[in-house]
């Protein structure tokens, strides 16, 4: 359990009350990819699973991954069908459209629709996984790193993605799993906090893709000029 710099230290409370538990404290707030990653250093275990405090688990979400991961060992991160908790029948999440590089965005497939099962039957490829609910092997987690801390509350998952498909792995989305996500519970769904963050973890991310766009430009060319000559 990792405390990411809460004012008040709940620690000790809590090693009292769930001393069969591991706690980690920081005393600041090191962001979405921070605090996770203060919870990567310490974890074991072939897969980890990476959940927002405001989802709610149903039945066979975790062995539906699992199995997933087990049976295809080219997938380096998955994410389950998401629906709004306060809408149960109303998707939010069922896989992401691949990025447009000269903008730098990406569409979330299915977002607002009424689930009636017109996505069920996928189960592979997708553009990006989805930040509030991943599971990532760990051996791909060990090829590129951890989270990537330059941003601090969005962003993260895509840029993540992104290296670890330049790894040699697939990112899939699987429709047979899935989650509620109470969305925005943290922030506020129209909060001045979420404005700014994802403006600026936007701004960010876009600047990275152009490097990596410019880069593989030049690859490509000099390739080109080498064969020639």
């Amino acid at each position: 359990m990792v405390d990411n710099g809460s004012t008040d230290n709940p620690v000790p409370g809590w090693m009292v009350k769930y001393p069969e538990l591991k706690f980690i404290r920081s005393e600041e707030n090191l962001g979405f990819a921070g605090g996770n990653n203060l919870g990567i250093r310490e974890a074991t275990g072939d897969y980890l699973f990476f959940v927002n405090n405001d989802t709610e688990f149903t039945e066979g979400l975790v062995e539906t991954l699992v199995q997933t991961l087990d049976t295809h060992p080219e997938v380096g991160m998955i994410s389950p069908k998401i629906r709004y908790y306060d809408q149960p029948d109303v998707l939010q999440y069922a896989g992401f459209t691949n990025m447009n590089f000269y903008t730098a965005r990406t569409s979330c497939i299915g977002q607002y629709e009424r689930d009636n099962g017109q996505y069920d039957n996928i189960t592979g490829e997708t553009g990006f996984v989805h930040g509030a609910a991943m599971m990532m092997r760990r051996e791909a987690m060990d090829k590129v790193g951890l989270m990537p801390e330059v941003y601090f509350l969005y962003y993260e998952e895509m840029d993540w993605c992104e290296q670890v498909r330049r790894a040699g792995y697939k990112i899939w989305v699987n429709m047979q799993a899935l989650i509620y996500h109470k969305e925005s519970i943290s922030v506020g769904s129209k909060s001045a906090l979420k404005e700014y963050f994802m403006n600026k973890d936007s701004a960010i991310s876009s600047r990275k893709q152009t490097y990596q766009i410019k880069f593989y430009i030049d690859k490509d060319t000099l390739q080109k000029k080498l064969t020639h000559y």
